[in-house]
């Protein structure tokens, strides 16, 4: 792109805390590929959940303000989270089309001398990739391409419905984010269940609801081949890994493979041994890690020697803590590339801080 096209930008709230690596991973690849994402100072939670009743106004609002806020810089609003993506569209799309609801959120927002009518285009950020970028320009951009890598796309419910509303992709047959695995140079792998929803809002009434969810997508994917599963979506990411059980199948954000396909300030190792010493106060006791879905390896001391880590492609290293209740927690995860030369073997992951940082 020959201009730098600069996005108003609406992380969420999780982005901020369980998210870290879905934003800071956004950020490096939107700049690598020439745009920017400029954050909306005060935003507040879009409420994870778009109200159905026409009634319900009140919870709306900030998303209102954060559309009237890109409209007012004159940008398109940008998101990541497929929540806050859901959010913010179906908002857009009452203010524009529900005379009930603009006239009410309006009527709110006098006091702030704001009058919006739906004037903002919303855009996800792959959305970005794929019409604004283009995908060619995208695999251009590729540093280190995922060759032989079988990865499959989890879209679950809330980046494709509604679809007459979102118009995000084809609900029964997404494309999008297979197009970004080819971009990257890996392979796509289609399977049944990808655009199904993963239960995670029926947590609080039935676990077993999700669980049966998660293993069902889980097992069809690793069925059909797929190494990886990516997802933009915090909540079904969260379920499906509490609810993996003995799936080998890991689950990543979308921007991690980006963040490390087009940024060169990745964490980067030779095909040998390599140091990896940790930064955070908890007992190393109850500490184990994994590499791309192994079965984990407990630490005695305070240093993991990567000796079999072999591979051409992108791997994950996985940390696990064990909790008062002896179950396994993730603390954190962070992608390996193999390169010719490394010149100092001592890597420091700062998992607890930002959990995909790199020093």
């Amino acid at each position: 792109m020959s201009d730098k096209k600069i996005y108003s930008y609406f992380p969420g709230c999780t982005l901020k805390n369980k998210a870290k690596e879905l934003d800071a991973f956004a950020r490096a690849s939107a700049q690598a590929l020439g745009f920017e994402l400029q954050e909306i100072q005060d935003w507040q939670c879009c409420g994870g959940v778009y109200p159905m009743s026409s009634k319900e106004v009140a919870a709306k609002l900030p998303a209102v303000r954060a559309l009237a806020d890109a409209r007012d810089k004159g940008q398109d609003l940008a998101t990541l989270c497929a929540a806050c993506y859901n959010v913010l569209k179906q908002t857009n799309n009452a203010m524009i089309n529900d005379e009930n609801t603009n006239l009410k959120a309006n009527n709110y927002l006098k006091a702030d001398d704001i009058q919006y009518n739906g004037e903002t285009k919303v855009l996800h950020f792959l959305e970005i990739l794929r019409d604004e970028i283009g995908w060619d320009n995208v695999k251009k951009a590729v540093k280190n391409p995922l060759t032989g890598k079988k990865i499959g796309a989890y879209y679950g419910c809330l980046l494709l419905r509604p679809s007459e509303v979102l118009k995000f992709d084809d609900p029964e047959n997404p494309q999008i984010i297979e197009d970004f695995i080819k971009a990257i140079g890996a392979t796509p792998v289609i399977y049944a269940q990808r655009n199904e929803c993963c239960g995670a809002y029926t947590m609080f009434e039935d676990k077993s609801i999700p669980e049966t969810r998660a293993q069902a997508i889980l097992n069809n994917a690793e069925d059909f081949g797929a190494e990886l599963l990516v997802t933009s979506c915090p909540l079904c990411r969260y379920n499906l890994i509490k609810n993996k059980k003995d799936s080998k199948l890991d689950v990543i954000y979308f921007t991690d493979i980006a963040g490390n396909e087009f940024s060169s300030k990745i964490f980067k190792t030779k095909k040998k041994a390599v140091d990896a010493s940790f930064s955070w106060n908890i007992n190393d006791e109850n500490l184990r890690y994994s590499l791309d879905g192994s079965e984990p390896i407990e630490i005695n001391d305070n240093k993991v020697l990567l000796s079999n880590f072999k591979t051409n492609n992108l791997s994950i290293f996985t940390l696990e803590e064990q909790g008062n209740d002896d179950s396994w927690n993730e603390r954190g995860r962070v992608g390996f590339l193999p390169v010719k030369e490394i010149k100092d073997k001592k890597i420091s992951l700062r998992v607890t801080a930002s959990p995909y940082s790199i020093a």
